[in-house]
């Protein structure tokens, strides 16, 4: 008895009647934005105009400084808190897929229990995606970033939605910058596609 809600960028679906057509021709890790404003929409969300067009509020510069930072090794890209889990993990998707380096994730305040005591911590690059924290655990990150050297991101945005998505498409375009820094294809997945091969024999 559940209503059935289809998004689709056209083929078979796109011709059931009442379809939502989102633009297509986009590999599925770029159309995270795409997909999830007509669900946001269908859930009621009021606050998403501002949205719209956020691709183009991305500063480049940003996008090239931090590309040149992170493209030389590994990668694990932290929160400043838990709730960021979601969006560190699209970071590690676009590095992995994307500029084809190898990313973990972590967020604060867990990693001052364990991650803190871990040595050869200069073989990595440390990204911070952070947002407005409580005093405490500002007086945590900075303490924890003299042996980090986090590179830190702030997200911008005027509320949590805004930040995300920023912080979304900020990734997607620094992990297409590194790809073009290190001459790869960042669309292309041959390993991925080599499994999917294996797989159906």
């Amino acid at each position: 008895g559940c209503k059935t809600i289809i998004i689709t960028s056209n083929g078979f679906l796109g011709k059931v009647k009442g379809a939502i057509i989102v633009k297509g021709g986009m590999q599925p890790r770029d159309a995270l934005p795409t997909m999830l404003i007509p669900v946001l929409r269908i859930f009621g969300n009021k606050d998403i105009s501002s949205l719209s067009g956020l691709e183009d509020k991305v500063d480049r510069n940003i996008v090239k400084e931090l590309a040149e930072k992170l493209s030389s090794q590994s990668i694990v890209v932290y929160g400043s808190n838990q709730k960021l889990c979601g969006l560190t993990k699209i970071w590690k998707m676009y590095l992995n897929e994307n500029s084809k380096i190898l990313a973990h994730t972590g967020f604060l305040s867990e990693a001052n229990h364990n991650e803190l005591e871990a040595n050869e911590l200069d073989k990595y690059n440390f990204v911070l995606l952070k947002d407005k924290e409580n005093p405490r655990l500002e007086k945590q990150i900075d303490f924890v970033d003299k042996f980090f050297n986090f590179i830190k991101v702030e997200l911008k945005g005027d509320n949590k939605l805004e930040k995300l998505f920023y912080g979304a498409i900020l990734g997607s375009f620094v992990s297409r910058e590194i790809a073009s820094i290190k001459g790869i294809e960042f669309k292309k997945i041959d390993k991925i596609e080599m499994l999917k091969e294996a797989m159906k024999k």
